[in-house]
C-alpha cells in the first residue's frame, strides 16, 4: 500500500548511460460507478434469520468502511495478472527518505517504471508484468542500491530498503533475487506454482493440473480428476472442503471454467505457462463466481530476444511395468505408446514495444488397460443351469436371439478368478492437438493491450462401455464392442486494455469468449435386426442388455451433443487513499448452452429373474425380459443465464505492522431459462408448467440477497515481517449446476420419450418384443426444481502462522475451514409410502411388483396428472458440509539450485448429501428420501491425511560439460482412501429405492486395505443369499450410514533426472528420463459397493484405469518417459 503522496511513474532508458529517466504521465479525469445495480429486489425470508441478519449487518459495515476512503489522492495496486511492489526508504537510523527514486526494469522487454517516495519515505510500483526485474534505488547523498527481484502472479510484494550516506562506495548490490516470502499484506491462502516446477517436474501426461496437488487443502485423487470432456485432462479437485465443481478457472485474468463440467476449458501447454497460482481459501472480493478455489493460470508473453522450444515426449509398454492385474494373470503389459510434441516461439514484433508467442503441442494415444467382465460360461449358453431351489442342473431352451447376440456379441470365459472371468485390454486411442497465440503490444507509456487466442481438436475412443468406469462407479464394465467415441472442439479468446490514469488510477478491462462443442456416439451402431429382432423402428446399435451378475452390454445409452459459448467481460478500477488501497468493479459472464441427447429407436431390456426362478441370466436365455423399454425422441435443452459479479475491496494499513483487508462482493444469478421454452418444471400443487408458455414465472424464483462479505487481516508478530499472523472470514457464493437444465427437458408429456412394450413374453418370443403395435408410451420419470431454490453458499475461515526461516525459506502452520449452506442435493419427492397389512384376501398391500409400487406412489395417491410412473428426481437446495483441517506448508524458493514445496493436511468433511453431478461415484440420491438425516456422513471426496512434497534439484557439479547441466526432480504423495457406501443391492423397503443400504452387525464386515470382506459364513438370508443380520426387515431401510467404509489410500514417488547440454551461448539439448511410480507400488481404485454382486468390497481396477484414461495421470504402474527438449 502507498500514503499519500507516492509517485509512480513510467521512465524510459538513456542508451548511452542505460540508467533510467522518469518523466510523468498527464494526468486524465477519473469516474466511479454510482450504483452497481439500480433495481431493487424482495427477498423470501429464510428460517436462518440470525445468520441473514449478521450477514447483512457485516456487510452494511463494510460497505460504509469502503465508501468513506474514496477520494483524495491515489494510486494502484497489484491486477489479476500481474504484481505489485511497495515498501519504504530509510537511512540507517531508521529516517524516512523523501524523494528517493525507485526504478523497476525488466530486462527481458526493456520496460521501465518509476516511483518517488513520500515524505514518509513510502513508494509503491503497480501493475508490474511477472518476472525478473532489477531495482534501483537512488537519493541524494546516499548511496544507490541495485536489487534483483522476481515477481510472482497476483504478488503485493514488500521490499524496504535501507540507504547509506555516499562515501567510498558509489552504489551498494544486494544479493538475492526474491521479494520477502512472508505475506505481510493479505489473508488470502494460496501458493504459486512457478515456471520451473511447471516444465521441470515429472508430469505423466504433462497435465500442469497434476500440480495443484501439491498445495494444501487440496484433495486431488484420479477418481475426482475423472472429470467428463477430457477425462484426467481437465480437473477437477475439492478444495478446502468445497464440492469438485465449485472451482473457478482463471487463464490471462479470463474466465475459462467449462459451464458444463465446471473443469478448466482450454487445456494450455505446459510450455505456454508462465506460472500459475492456488487460491485455497479467503481470496479477495474481486473473485466469485464458485465457492471453492480458484486457479489463476497466466499464460508467457514474448520478449525483447527470440526463443525457440522444440520437444518430444514418448512413453511405450516396451519399458513399463505390467498392470497388478496383468500380473497377478500372468500377462505382459498392455500395448501403450504415448507420443506428446510440440513447439514454442516467441520474441519481439516492435523492439521494446510489442511482443508475440506461439504455442503448439499435440498427442497421439494409444492406452491399453486390463479389464474384468463376468460373461455367460459354456454350459449358461448352451442354457444348463444350476437351480438353487433344487440343488439340480436344469436345460432350458435357448432363445434364438439370445443365441445369435451371445454368437455375435459375448465372449466366452478366458480366465478364473474372483473379479471375473474374462479378461480383457482394450485399447483406449486419442488424438489432442492445441495451439495459442498472444500478442502484447505497448501502445503508450498509459496504455498496454493484449490477446490470446487459443483452439483445441480431440478424437477419442473410449473401448468399452464408460458408464461403470470413466465416473468411478461401482457397475461392471461392459466388454469391448460397445465404446464410445467422443470429438471436442475448443476456442477460447481473451483481450486486455489496461490504461493509466495519471500516477493514481489504473483501470483494466477484460474480455474473453468461451466455446466449446461435444459430440458423442456409440461404436456399436449394428441393427437389431441382424440378431432377430423383428419391427424395430429407426435404431443404430444393439439394445441395452442388463442381468444382474453378468456384464451390462450394448451401445451406449446416451450418446451426447454439447455445445456451449459463453461471453465474459470484467473492468476493475485501482486507487488509493491515504493508508487505504482499494479496488472496484465487476464482471459479467454470458452463458449460452445447447445440449441434445437419446437416440430415437434404442431400447433397454432389463432381466430380473423373476420368470425362471434362477438368475437374470436365466432370463435372458429363455428370452424373457422383466421390462422392455424404447427410446422415442432425442431431448433438447438450449438454455441461457446471466451471471454477474460486483466487488469492492480495501486494504487498509492500520500500522507498518498490520493491515486489514475489508471487501464486499455482490452475486447476481439469473434465473436460466430456455429461448425455445424446452425446460419445463414441476410441483404436485401445480404440475407441470413450461415457463413462457403457461406462466410468465421462470422455472424458480431467483435469489438475489448474494451479499458476500470479506474481513481478514495480516499481522507481522515481530515487526520485521519475519512472522505474521493471518486470518480471516469470508462468504463465497456458487453456482447453480448447469447439468439440472438438462434434465428438465425430459418432463415434457406432450412428446413422450418413452414407451414400454407390452408384447407377450415367453420362451422363443424375444425377437418379437419390439412389435410397434405393442409399444405403449410410458410416462417417465420427472426432473423438477425447487420453485425457492437458493444460492448456495460457503462461508470460508482461516487462521495461520508464517515464519521466514531465511530468504527463500518459509513454514506455515494453521487451521482452515468452512461451512457449506443451501447446496444443490437430489431426493425422490415420488418414492413409494410403504403400507403395512393385508387386504380383505389377505394379499400384502405392499408388495415389490412394479405395479404396486407405481400404484403407492404420491402421483398416484393425490391422483397427479398426467401421471408419473417413476421417481420424481427433485433438485433443490437443502444440504449443508462443514469442513476442517490442520495443514502445514513448508516452501522453499529456488536459491543454490534447489526448490522444495511440501505440505501436510489433516482434515476432515462432512455433508448430508454429495454432489448429484459430480465425478466422485456418488450420485448423491439418498436410502430414504423422507429422512435426509440419516445420510449425515464423510464426503466422497474427504481425505483424512495427505502428505505431498515437490523437488527440484540443480546438481551441483561444474566441472566440465559431461557431469555439468544434471537435474534431479521429484514428486512425492501420500494419502489416505476416501469413503465409501455399501448398497444392499435389493428393497427390502418395498419403496422403490435402489440405493437401500445393509443393517450393522458385528463380525458381518471387514475393512482391511482399503477393501472390505464380507463374511459369508454365517447364516444367509434366502431372498438375497446375503447374511441375514445385515438385511433390514420388509418395508424397513438400512442402519449402516452413509459413506461408513474407506477405499484404498495412494501412495506415489515420481523422479526425472534431466541433463542439460549446451551448444553454443544460446542453444541447450535437454535430455529426460523420467519414472512415474518409481517403486511400482498398487493403487487401488474405489471397491465394488452393491453387496448383490460377487466382488463386493473387491477393487477390480486400479486408479489410473478408473479415472478414465489408463497409464496417463497417476494410479498406474511402473513407466517410463524419455524425452528431448531443444531450448534457443
Amino acid at each position: 500500500m502507498e500514503p499519500a503522496g507516492a509517485e509512480s511513474r513510467h521512465c524510459s532508458i538513456d542508451k548511452n548511460s542505460g540508467s533510467p529517466i522518469p518523466h510523468r504521465t498527464p494526468q486524465s479525469s477519473t469516474f466511479l460507478t454510482r450504483h452497481l445495480l439500480s433495481r431493487t429486489y424482495r427477498v423470501r425470508p429464510t428460517t436462518r434469520r440470525w445468520r441473514s441478519a449478521v450477514k447483512k449487518t457485516v456487510s452494511l459495515f463494510l460497505l460504509v468502511a469502503c465508501v468513506i476512503s474514496f477520494g483524495g489522492n491515489v494510486t494502484l495496486r497489484a491486477q489479476i495478472t500481474g504484481a505489485a511492489v511497495a515498501g519504504s526508504v530509510s537511512n540507517q537510523n531508521g529516517e524516512p527518505i523523501a524523494g528517493a527514486r525507485i526504478f523497476a526494469l525488466n530486462p527481458s522487454t526493456n520496460q521501465s517504471r518509476t516511483a518517488v517516495t513520500d515524505d514518509k519515505g513510502a513508494y509503491r510500483l503497480p501493475t508490474l508484468m511477472i518476472g525478473a526485474y532489477k531495482i534501483k534505488v537512488e537519493a541524494d547523498q546516499y548511496t544507490s542500491v541495485n536489487r534483483e527481484l522476481i515477481l510472482r502472479v497476483n504478488e503485493d510484494a514488500r521490499v524496504d530498503f535501507e540507504l547509506t550516506p555516499a562515501g567510498a562506495s558509489e552504489q551498494i548490490n544486494v544479493v538475492g533475487s526474491s521479494a520477502p516470502i512472508t505475506e505481510t499484506t493479505s489473508s488470502v491462502l494460496g501458493i504459486v506454482i512457478e515456471n520451473k516446477q511447471i516444465t521441470e517436474l515429472p508430469i505423466n501426461g504433462r497435465n500442469f493440473l497434476q500440480l495443484g496437488g501439491l498445495v494444501a487443502n487440496v484433495n486431488s485423487t484420479p477418481s475426482l480428476r475423472s472429470g467428463a470432456e477430457g477425462g484426467a485432462r481437465n480437473g477437477p479437485f475439492a478444495i478446502s472442503g468445497q464440492r469438485d465443481r465449485s472451482l473457478t478457472f482463471l487463464v490471462d485474468g479470463v474466465d475459462n471454467t467449462n459451464s458444463v463440467s465446471d473443469g478448466l476449458s482450454a487445456h494450455v501447454s505446459i510450455d505456454a505457462i508462465q506460472e500459475f497460482k492456488m487460491i485455497t481459501s479467503l481470496g479477495s472480493a474481486e473473485l466469485g463466481y464458485h465457492s471453492g478455489g480458484m486457479i489463476n493460470i497466466v499464460t508467457k508473453s514474448g520478449s525483447n530476444d527470440f526463443h525457440f522450444t522444440l520437444f518430444e515426449f514418448l512413453r511405450n509398454n516396451k519399458l513399463d511395468a505390467p498392470n497388478h492385474f496383468e500380473d497377478l494373470a500372468g500377462r505382459a503389459a498392455s500395448h501403450f505408446v504415448n507420443n506428446q510434441f510440440g513447439a514454442t516461439v516467441s520474441g519481439p514484433i516492435l523492439k521494446d514495444k510489442t511482443f508475440f508467442l506461439g504455442n503448439y503441442e499435440g498427442q497421439r494415444l494409444r492406452a491399453g488397460s486390463p479389464q474384468f467382465s463376468n460373461v455367460p460360461t459354456v454350459a449358461q449358453r448352451n442354457g444348463i443351469f444350476f437351480n438353487p431351489a433344487t440343488g439340480q442342473a436344469v436345460q432350458l431352451p435357448v432363445d434364438p436371439v439370445s443365441a445369435a447376440i451371445l454368437k455375435k456379441y459375448v465372449p466366452v470365459p478366458n480366465i478364473q478368478s474372483g473379479f471375473g472371468n474374462f479378461l480383457s485390454t482394450p485399447t483406449l486411442t486419442g488424438r489432442n492437438d492445441f495451439a495459442i497465440g498472444r500478442v502484447d503490444h505497448l501502445l503508450t507509456g498509459d496504455d498496454v493491450i493484449n490477446a490470446r487466442y487459443y483452439v483445441s481438436d480431440s478424437d477419442t475412443f473410449y473401448p468399452i462401455n464408460l458408464e461403470g468406469v470413466r465416473f468411478s462407479t461401482s457397475r461392471p464394465p461392459s466388454f469391448p464392442g460397445f465404446g464410445l467415441i467422443e470429438r471436442t472442439r475448443t476456442q477460447n479468446l481473451a483481450a486486455a486494455y489496461t490504461h493509466s490514469f495519471g500516477i493514481r488510477t489504473v483501470n483494466d478491462f477484460r474480455f474473453g469468449y468461451n466455446h466449446h462443442f461435444l459430440d458423442q456416439l456409440p461404436q456399436n451402431q449394428d441393427s437389431p435386426s441382424d440378431v432377430g429382432f423383428t419391427g424395430v423402428q429407426s435404431s443404430k446399435g444393439l439394445f441395452i442388455m442388463s442381468a444382474p451378475g453378468v456384464s451390462t452390454f450394448g451401445a451406449i445409452a446416451y450418446p451426447v451433443i454439447s455445445r456451449f459459448g459463453n461471453y465474459y467481460f470484467s473492468d476493475s478500477l485501482s486507487f488509493i487513499y491515504g493508508r487505504h488501497a482499494l479496488k472496484t468493479g465487476g464482471e459479467i459472464r454470458l452463458l449460452r448452452q445447447f445440449m441434445s441427447t437419446f437416440v430415437p429407436g434404442e431400447g433397454s431390456l432389463a432381466f430380473t429373474g423373476a420368470a425362471s426362478h434362477i438368475s437374470p441370466l436365466a432370463d435372458f436365455i429363455l428370452g424373457i425380459p422383466g421390462s422392455v423399454v424404447q427410446f422415442q425422441r432425442p431431448f433438447a435443452s438450449p438454455w441461457n443465464q446471466t451471471v454477474a459479479g460486483f466487488f469492492i475491496q480495501d486494504d487498509y494499513q492500520i500500522s507498518r505492522r498490520l493491515v486489514l483487508n475489508l471487501g464486499l462482493r455482490y452475486e447476481l444469478d439469473t434465473v436460466i431459462d430456455s429461448p425455445t421454452h424446452e425446460l419445463t418444471n414441476f410441483t404436485f400443487e401445480r404440475g407441470l408448467f413450461t415457463p413462457g408458455v403457461d406462466t410468465k414465472d421462470g422455472l424458480y424464483k431467483g435469489d438475489h440477497n448474494n451479499f458476500a462479505p470479506r474481513l481478514g487481516f495480516a499481522w507481522s508478530m515481530t515487526g520485521d515481517g519475519r512472522t505474521v499472523l493471518r486470518g480471516g472470514y469470508g462468504i463465497f457464493y456458487d453456482t447453480i449446476v448447469h447439468t439440472l437444465s438438462s434434465n428438465l427437458s425430459q418432463n415434457n408429456p406432450s412428446s413422450p420419450y418413452l414407451k414400454l412394450s407390452v408384447a407377450p413374453r415367453g420362451p422363443g418370443k424375444l425377437g418379437g418384443i419390439f412389435n410397434p403395435a405393442t409399444l405403449i408410451p410410458l410416462p417417465a420419470p420427472f426432473n423438477a426444481y425447487d420453485v425457492n431454490l437458493r444460492t448456495p453458499y460457503a462461508q470460508h475461515f482461516n487462521l495461520t502462522v508464517q515464519r521466514e526461516l531465511g530468504s527463500t525459506m518459509i513454514v506455515s502452520v494453521g487451521y482452515v475451514g468452512s461451512l457449506g449452506t443451501k447446496l444443490v442435493d437430489a431426493r425422490n419427492i415420488n418414492q413409494a409410502v410403504y403400507i403395512p397389512g393385508v387386504d380383505a384376501s389377505g394379499k400384502p398391500l405392499s408388495t415389490a411388483d412394479p405395479n404396486n409400487i407405481n400404484s403407492r406412489r404420491p402421483s398416484q395417491l393425490l391422483h397427479l396428472t398426467p401421471f408419473v410412473a417413476g421417481a420424481i428426481d427433485y433438485f433443490e437446495t437443502g444440504s449443508d458440509s462443514n469442513y476442517h483441517s490442520l495443514q502445514a506448508t513448508f516452501n522453499k524458493r529456488m536459491g543454490r539450485g534447489l526448490s522444495l514445496l511440501g505440505t501436510y493436511t489433516w482434515g476432515k468433511s462432512i455433508d448430508n448429501s454429495a454432489d448429484p453431478f459430480g465425478f466422485t461415484g456418488d450420485s448423491g440420491t439418498q436410502q430414504d428420501s423422507r429422512d435426509l438425516r440419516q445420510e449425515r456422513a464423510r464426503s466422497v471426496f474427504d481425505i483424512a491425511h495427505q502428505f505431498t512434497a515437490g523437488c527440484t534439484y540443480d546438481l551441483p557439479f561444474k566441472r566440465n560439460q559431461w557431469v555439468r547441466g544434471w537435474q534431479v526432480n521429484g514428486i512425492a504423495t501420500f494419502r489416505t482412501g476416501q469413503p465409501f457406501t455399501a448398497l444392499l443391492g435389493a428393497d427390502p423397503s418395498l419403496t422403490g429405492s435402489a440405493f437401500v443400504r445393509p443393517n450393522d452387525a458385528p463380525g458381518v464386515f471387514i475393512n482391511k486395505d482399503g477393501q472390505v470382506f464380507l463374511n459369508r459364513s454365517l447364516p444367509l438370508d434366502p431372498a438375497t443369499r446375503l447374511p441375514a443380520a445385515i438385511v433390514p426387515g420388509v418395508g424397513q431401510f438400512g442402519g449402516l450410514g452413509r459413506n461408513t467404509f474407506t477405499g484404498p489410500g495412494y501412495k506415489n514417488v515420481d523422479l526425472s533426472i534431466l541433463k542439460d547440454t549446451r551448444i553454443g551461448e544460446r542453444l541447450r539439448v535437454q535430455s529426460r528420463f523420467e519414472l512415474f511410480n518409481l517403486f511400482n507400488t498398487t493403487n487401488l481404485a474405489l471397491p465394488e459397493r452393491r453387496l448383490s454382486e460377487p466382488l463386493f468390497g473387491l477393487s477390480p481396477r486400479t486408479q489410473d484405469v478408473a479415472g478414465g484414461v489408463p497409464g496417463i495421470g497417476g494410479g498406474g504402474p511402473r513407466v517410463i518417459q524419455l524425452a528431448l527438449k531443444l531450448v534457443f
